[in-house]
């Protein structure tokens, strides 16, 4: 009766081969981290700001999440991005709903992986489109929500690494004009050797 939104951890299988290629929570660095109490085996309770926590590190899946009801009235998917959709649920039922969350350790379904998956590794563009959804995410945070000066600091990191990817993202493409544009929208929210290396890189061609 404690919990109002339940996810768990997942199998990913590659569907070819059959191969079971990693757990989801597996490479995920926070979840270990995550403050909580054990409710039952391989239950725990989290007791943690999951704000903070998702918004670095993407560990909420829909597939595998179980949600009362009444802490979901009312809040639906953001239908303008393709990418981060669980994620945001996940963060606003914790915002807007003020709901407790749990978690399973074990993995409660199979993801098989082929593909027409739309997260793949190494492809410029959706890695492009990931950023961008991120960027518009983090500023709907900023103007949404009354947000305490250190989740506003954590966001300012996030901004100045994704704004420094976009850049380098936009060179490789051949785009130095959007390149450049994202570099210097990065020193906004600090100062560090990246920006610089970065710049550097949009000014220099040879570089």
């Amino acid at each position: 009766p404690e919990v109002d939104v339940l996810f768990g951890n997942f199998r990913v299988i590659d569907a070819h081969t059959g191969k079971h290629l990693c757990d989801f929570f597996d490479h995920k660095k926070i979840v270990p981290t995550l403050k909580s109490v054990q409710i039952a085996p391989s239950f725990r309770l989290v007791r943690d700001n999951l704000f903070e926590a998702l918004i670095q590190e993407n560990f909420f899946h829909l597939a595998s999440t179980i949600i009362r009801k009444s802490s979901a009235h009312n809040i639906l998917l953001d239908e303008s991005i393709m990418f981060s959709e669980d994620r945001d649920f996940g963060i606003r039922l914790c915002k807007e709903a003020h709901a407790t969350f749990a978690y399973c350790e074990d993995p409660v379904f199979v993801m098989h992986r082929h593909d027409a998956n739309l997260n793949r590794d190494g492809d410029l563009h959706k890695s492009q489109q990931l950023i961008e959804a991120h960027l518009y995410l983090w500023r709907k945070y900023l103007t949404s929500y009354h947000l305490s000066h250190h989740e506003k600091k954590i966001l300012a990191k996030l901004f100045a690494d994704r704004l420094l990817k976009l850049a380098a993202i936009h060179r490789k493409q051949g785009h130095r004009q959007k390149a450049l544009v994202s570099t210097i929208k990065s020193f906004k929210y600090g100062l560090s050797l990246n920006h610089f290396e970065q710049l550097a890189r949009v000014l220099i061609p040879t570089i």
